[in-house]
């Protein structure tokens, strides 16, 4: 058997699985409409076309290593009463379970659901084959298959794809390690954003926002343009700021997905070409907020330069970042940003004329390790705002996660009145939750009882769309 190397992207994705427990990464989906008539035998053959090109679609994974598989008849045709609600329900059953072993080639799962009026192919993807940019690569693919089956460019070779991106690797290792080492120089692990640790089982839950209208989009555009930074290092700044209020702590690490696809050889590939990076934050209470901007700007900078390895080679070489998310009793927060839908993974886009919540359980939350996984998700579109606040911990603890989404809300509302506002006078008193492991602010550290309210309220070129952990996670 020809195999071939995983990608470190890959071996992240793994690694974090296993870190977070079942059940966190969740698979991708496309839903590509079809013409009411579209022959089901001739989408089969499409989607066989599909695999065959795209091997990573067809990789099976045994270690460090993966091969690929033969191209067996993949689709499902499914008559049903009404093919919107079947998409619904397919998304409620399987987004976050597993479509198949590592070690089984199919990467996707494809069904043909037709009611008598619509037709659509629904594509679940396994995250550890697919990003969101894979998305839109293979809805592009099919279309072309079936409109213009003659005019299409050779398959992408994924095996030597594979090989090259070990290659490179290999030659940025020791420059990348030097650079987190001395980026996370004396940053502790995040701790106190929970004020306590009550007993009982701990779950996967999360708690989905809709602002119907476009008035968080302006204010982030006006913000953005203000600050001098893309959507993405103007909300994790504001993430940053509504951390330090609730913990106390200013030095600490904020994890997110960083896009590897970088070369045009990457354009046309599905595959996981997304990497884990901390964005280190270091608050001065006596910064400005725009100053504090161009901190967290230059750290999404190094994140998006320095991902070339996989997290857990990263972790072996560097001990100060093994102790911001392997260890116990720690805090791990993962930040997403995405602009352009209004639809936050797993779900149909919202139709709300109000601000709307709603509470989802998904199942129990069983860590590698003894820590909290908190993970916030910003979508900014057109016609609505959604958010979702994902909390892998006490169940008791998910107000805490869904007012620090409120948070940062709250101050994208205020934080355009004066970007040259210093951070201690934005958006009033901090209140930590407990006094924390990290550097004081100095302020008055206040007791906040878990989910009590708090008054109302593309992306860095470092940051990908529609990926994580955590909300890979939700």
């Amino acid at each position: 058997m020809d195999t071939f190397p995983l990608l470190a992207e890959q071996e992240t994705l793994l690694f974090l699985n296993h870190l977070l427990g079942p059940g966190v990464a969740h698979n991708l989906a496309v839903e590509h409409p079809l013409p009411a008539d579209a022959d089901p035998g001739r989408v089969a053959g499409l989607v066989d076309e599909l695999v065959r090109r795209q091997g990573a679609l067809r990789s099976a994974i045994a270690g460090a290593q993966q091969a690929y598989g033969p191209v067996d008849p993949a689709l499902v045709v499914s008559d049903v009463d009404d093919v919107a609600g079947a998409i619904r329900g397919r998304l409620a059953a399987l987004y976050y379970r597993e479509l198949h072993p590592p070690a089984v080639p199919r990467r996707a799962r494809f069904e043909l659901l037709r009611d008598g009026r619509a037709q659509v192919l629904l594509v679940l993807l396994d995250h550890l084959a697919s990003d969101g940019l894979s998305l839109g690569v293979l809805a592009d693919q099919l279309e072309r298959l079936r409109t213009v089956p003659d005019r299409q460019s050779a398959p992408a070779d994924y095996r030597a794809f594979c090989r090259r991106r070990a290659d490179e690797v290999r030659r940025r290792r020791t420059r990348e390690i030097d650079v987190w080492r001395r980026a996370l120089r004396g940053v502790p692990p995040l701790r106190g954003l929970f004020p306590s640790h009550p007993p009982g089982p701990w779950v996967r839950t999360h708690r989905d926002s809709t602002y119907p209208g476009g008035e968080l989009p302006d204010r982030l555009r006006r913000l953005n343009a203000r600050l001098g930074t893309p959507a993405f290092t103007t909300v994790a700044t504001l993430t940053s700021i509504a951390l330090w209020r609730r913990t106390g702590q200013r030095d600490f690490v904020i994890q997110t997905p960083v896009s590897t696809r970088r070369t045009a050889e990457a354009d046309d590939v599905v595959g996981y070409l997304i990497n884990d990076r901390p964005i280190v934050c270091r608050i001065d209470p006596d910064r400005t907020l725009a100053e504090h901007a161009g901190t967290v700007w230059r750290s999404c900078v190094r994140a998006f330069r320095n991902s070339y390895l996989s997290v857990p080679e990263l972790l072996d070489a560097v001990p100060e970042y093994r102790a911001t998310l392997d260890a116990d009793d720690i805090d791990y927060v993962q930040l997403h940003v995405t602009t352009g839908s209004g639809r936050l993974p797993g779900s149909a886009a919202p139709d709300a004329a109000e601000v709307r919540r709603e509470t989802h359980v998904l199942g129990p939350f069983t860590p590698a390790r003894a820590l909290r996984c908190t993970t916030l998700r910003f979508d900014f579109a057109a016609e609505r705002t959604s958010t979702r606040a994902f909390l892998g911990g006490s169940r008791e603890h998910l107000g805490v996660a869904a007012d620090l989404c409120d948070d940062v809300v709250n101050l994208l509302r205020e934080a355009g009145a004066d970007v040259h506002r210093r951070l201690a006078r934005l958006g009033g008193q901090p209140r930590a939750t407990r006094p924390p492991g990290g550097r004081s602010h100095g302020g008055r550290v206040a007791a906040r009882p878990a989910g009590s309210a708090v008054p109302a309220g593309s992306v860095a070129p470092a940051v990908a769309a529609g990926s994580g952990a955590g909300g890979r996670s939700a």
